[in-house]
């Protein structure tokens, strides 16, 4: 028989169940306790959506039109007042019962231990709730533990390539690698106070191991997942407050075959920059932030071959080479730990007594690094770096402004000019010249070899053929190591057509073309 009593045991439990959540959300209203932002679309602004896609499990994605303002707005879960108790509760007990290094390292132990904590949470306010409102408080919970926080969502979709935070209570504006032609796109994603900014700053520089205060406040440093993050914190350097912007880059490299498939140049150009960088020459890959330096970089330094040995040195990690030989060095700002500052120019003295093959010192910027890169390639040293100049000729006016001599300037061998174009939505990214440097009267001349045809969008020349008449520099190669110029263009050419078959056969990972090179390259010493 039912025991009577059952019934109001049951209701004082639920009444009890009930005064617990009533106890935390108190608590999270008076700030004592925290809540998640959760972001959604709102249902009073009309928008005409014209893409739409899923992030993960639980986020959706819709950019559109309001007006004409473009819109990206994320949906993610709400979650009820239950949800939102066990959340807090969960939250509190992760900050004061774990350290940092109780915490598990893997994404399933991760989802394991959240889940634990969530169950436990649940039955201590006297709840009982379904999978799918564990699921939701596990989604928030590892977005503020573990991911990124508001901003958790941008950091997981592959499309977004920067995230700008102007300040507190701002929208933070995206740049979407399909719909670059809508410039930076305002999102429904915010931050609601200077603190949870400020902190958030603090956070991932304090995990990238650069420090950011009110004494150093600004840093460039590395996220977690490899993204370049610049700040400024509070308002000692900036009018408005805290503020960053986070550059993002794929989870695998371009290899140099993708950008040949997404038309950022021919398959001729991609080998005669093969060979250029091969024979130890210097060169430069130029252009204004964001036209692809780097990658194209990257995606070159990836097709060399692999008993070479690398030396890169950044300010920030952004490189990223397949080969076992290589050495990678980051610059360290002053002060930080008690360290004195380590420059690239330090760096660059101290990678030469280590015998690279290749040495890329990132970005050059100043005379003193301008000087060192030259003097590598006297020492035998072959090498690539970027440098900011939107056309050969600007750069060259900054090359001769940091005091180069024309003896210096005959030491590198020329540029590629990468640039950025929008059509309609679409952002298109060209190498729109390559250039070489080339010992004058005057001095030095910007010889054009590669150029781009905007309207056709094609590539000039499209045979190995002019080469051989226009380039000066393959012309002294040919001299000075008395190599047939014949053999030089054969070699190009046969990389180029090598290119085209890897792009033919869709072979875009960068660790297959880099395989693929690699065997190409074996197979022709064989032959020779």
């Amino acid at each position: 028989m039912r025991n009577p009593l059952s019934i109001f045991r049951k209701k004082n439990l639920e009444e009890l169940a009930e005064e617990r959540v009533a106890s935390k959300l108190i608590d999270i209203h008076r700030g004592e306790a925290k809540h998640p932002l959760e972001f959604t679309h709102p249902e009073d602004l009309p928008i005409e959506v014209f893409d739409e896609y899923v992030v993960k499990d639980w986020i959706g994605v819709r950019i559109g039109l309001h007006g004409d303002e473009p819109l990206y707005l994320i949906d993610e879960p709400r979650l009820d007042r239950y949800e939102t108790a066990t959340f807090a509760a969960v939250l509190d007990s992760l900050y004061y019962g774990f350290s940092v290094d109780d915490l598990p390292a893997t994404d399933a132990q991760r989802q394991r231990l959240l889940r634990e904590q969530v169950q436990r949470a649940a039955e201590k306010l006297g709840l009982r709730l379904k999978p799918e409102s564990v699921g939701r408080v596990v989604y928030y919970l590892y977005r503020e533990v573990f991911g990124f926080g508001v901003i958790d969502a941008l950091m997981n979709d592959p499309s977004i390539e920067d995230i700008a935070c102007m300040g507190v209570s701002q929208p933070i504006f995206v740049y979407h690698r399909k719909h670059g032609g809508l410039g930076y796109v305002p999102t429904n994603i915010f931050f609601r106070s200077e603190d949870e900014l400020s902190d958030f700053i603090r956070r991932q520089a304090h995990k990238a191991g650069r420090g950011v205060s009110v004494a150093q406040p600004k840093g460039d440093f590395m996220l977690s997942d490899g993204s370049r993050m610049s700040a400024a914190l509070g308002r000692e350097i900036s009018k408005f407050g805290s503020n960053f912007t986070i550059r993002k880059y794929p989870s695998e490299p371009f290899s140099l075959t993708r950008l040949v498939a997404l038309h950022m140049f021919s398959p001729l150009m991609a080998a005669y920059l093969w060979w250029v960088v091969e024979k130890r020459r210097l060169i430069f890959i130029a252009g204004p932030t964001g036209s692809g330096k780097t990658t194209l970089l990257n995606s070159i330094l990836n097709v060399l071959p692999r008993h070479l040995k690398f030396l890169t040195i950044e300010d920030v990690f952004e490189l990223r080479l397949l080969s076992p030989r290589w050495m990678a060095f980051t610059t360290r700002q002053p002060g930080l730990g008690g360290g004195q500052e380590v420059a690239l120019e330090d760096l660059m003295m101290h990678a030469v007594r280590n015998r690279p093959d290749i040495l890329v010192p990132g970005e050059v910027r100043s005379e003193g690094q301008l000087l060192y890169y030259v003097q590598t390639a006297t020492a035998g040293h072959g090498g690539a770096c970027t440098f900011h100049a939107n056309d050969p000729e600007q750069m060259l006016v900054r090359l001769k402004s940091m005091n180069i001599q024309a003896s210096a300037l005959d030491l590198l061998w020329g540029s590629a000019i990468c640039q950025y174009h929008e059509k309609g939505e679409e952002t298109r990214r060209r190498v729109t010249q390559i250039v070489e440097f080339v010992p004058s009267e005057g001095g030095v001349a910007v010889e054009n070899i590669f150029s781009w045809a905007p309207l056709a969008d094609t590539f000039l020349p499209v045979s190995v053929d002019p080469l051989g008449e226009k380039s000066k520099r393959l012309q002294a190669y040919s001299k000075t190591t008395m190599i047939p110029l014949e053999d030089i263009l054969k070699d190009i050419d046969e990389r180029a057509r090598f290119i085209e078959d890897l792009v033919e056969r869709k072979t875009f990972k960068a660790e297959d073309v880099s395989h693929e090179a690699d065997m190409f390259l074996a197979k022709r010493k064989m032959v020779a």
